[in-house]
C-alpha cells in the first residue's frame, strides 16, 4: 500500500521521503511547514502528508510520535485503542490447542451494550485466541476489557441445536 501511494505521489510530482523518522513538524509563519528528521535533515514544504501508522505493536517500532506531531500543530485526538487485535487468555486448555483453526460463533455480553457476536474462523494460539472472528470483534471488546475481564462464549456448531449435534 505504501509503495502504491508513494509511486502515485511521485507521478504527481510530489517529493516523497520514505523510512524517515520525523522528529519535528513546525508551521512556518509565511505558510507551509518545516520538517525535521532524526538524522538532522530538514525540508520545507507547502503541504505535508503525515502517514505515521498506528500505535498497537510497540515491538515493531509503532509509537505515538506521529500523533504527537499532529497534536503539536493543534490537532486533537481521541483515546487510542487497538482495533484488530488477538486476545490473550489465561486458560491453559486454549494454549495447549495452539494452531487449531475452526469455524465458530463467538459471543460476549458487554455490560451496558448487550450481546455482541460474530461467526467466522477462530484460531487458538499459544497466548489466547485470534482469527477473523476475534479480529472482527476486537474493536468492540477492547474498550470493555479496560473495565475488566470479558468472558467469551464459543459455539462450535452455530445454527444447530444440541439435539442435532448429538444425533450426528
Amino acid at each position: 500500500v505504501v509503495d502504491v501511494l508513494a509511486d502515485h505521489l511521485q507521478c504527481l510530482g510530489v517529493e516523497v521521503h520514505l523510512g524517515v523518522k520525523v522528529t519535528g513538524l513546525d508551521r512556518l509563519v509565511d505558510g507551509g511547514f518545516r520538517v525535521t528528521a532524526a538524522r538532522g535533515q530538514h525540508w520545507c514544504a507547502g503541504r505535508v502528508i503525515l502517514a505515521s501508522g498506528g500505535v498497537s505493536v510497540a515491538k515493531l517500532g509503532a509509537d505515538a510520535s506521529g500523533m504527537d506531531l499532529a497534536c503539536g500543530l493543534g490537532h486533537t485526538r481521541t483515546v487510542l485503542r487497538p482495533g484488530l487485535v488477538p486476545l490473550l487468555s489465561e486458560d491453559r486448555s486454549v494454549h495447549r490447542m495452539q494452531g487449531t483453526r475452526l469455524w465458530a460463533r463467538v459471543s460476549a455480553d458487554l455490560a451496558g451494550q448487550g450481546p455482541i457476536w460474530d461467526e467466522d474462523d477462530l484460531l487458538l494460539t499459544k497466548y489466547g485466541v485470534s482469527g477473523f472472528v476475534i479480529l472482527n470483534l476486537s474493536a468492540r471488546l477492547v474498550p470493555a476489557l479496560e473495565r475488566g475481564p470479558v468472558e467469551l462464549s464459543v459455539n462450535l456448531f452455530p445454527g444447530r441445536t444440541a439435539e442435532q449435534v448429538s444425533e450426528e
